[in-house]
């Protein structure tokens, strides 16, 4: 395995394949995220190191993320060791770089908000105009996690309120995705199904 070290890397032997999850807070998309490495199949999920300068909520585990305060997030940031940046409800997130893996049927999975995005594709220098791009040295898919917006779930993870989430996804939905994966209360995707519906 190889591990993309920076922008000016070589043409990579086996390209970076990346998913995307992106979703309104609370749908879900972090606890699928943190399923996708137990997936016994013929595909390996890997998680990249995603920073934070949040505080750690109570219901997280310490390697949901890496919890760092603004001083080291500004000189991570300063380094260029960091992909997928933004800020949201005034605290900083990040990817760290050479967390990234390459390797046959290896896909790196990258929880972003639209902003994280858009710094992902800038990073790589590649547009992000339409979905299912390959390129000759990245893969990368596009999913949009659709769930429930609940009033308790939105409090308990940002504080938020309906209307804020709901504006949100409105602006989510302006994105174009390969993949959306409906996660509601009364059809939870399996690990299976979630699988299968990104490489139908």
């Amino acid at each position: 395995m190889k591990i993309l070290k920076s922008k000016n890397a070589n043409v990579i032997t086996n390209p970076l394949k990346v998913i995307l999850l992106m979703g309104v807070s609370g749908s879900g998309k972090s606890y699928l995220a943190s399923q996708l490495v137990n997936y016994k199949g013929d595909i390996t999920f890997v998680l990249p190191t995603q920073v934070t300068t949040r505080p750690q909520r109570e219901i997280e585990k310490s390697d949901d993320y890496l919890f760092i305060n603004n001083e080291y997030y500004d000189k991570l940031n300063k380094e260029e060791r960091l992909i997928c940046r933004t800020e949201f409800n005034g605290y900083k997130y990040g990817t760290l770089i050479n967390t990234l893996v390459t390797g046959s049927n290896i896909w790196n999975v990258i929880v972003v908000n639209k902003k994280g995005m858009e710094d992902f594709y800038k990073y790589l220098d590649i547009p992000n105009t339409s979905a299912s791009k390959y390129y000759d040295n990245y893969r990368i898919y596009k999913v949009l996690v659709l769930s429930d917006l609940n009033e308790e779930i939105l409090k308990e993870h940002n504080n938020r309120d309906l209307t804020i989430a709901q504006n949100e996804l409105m602006e989510l939905l302006t994105i174009e995705y390969d993949r959306y994966i409906n996660n509601y209360e009364h059809d939870r995707c399996t690990l299976d199904r979630f699988v299968n519906k990104i490489f139908e």
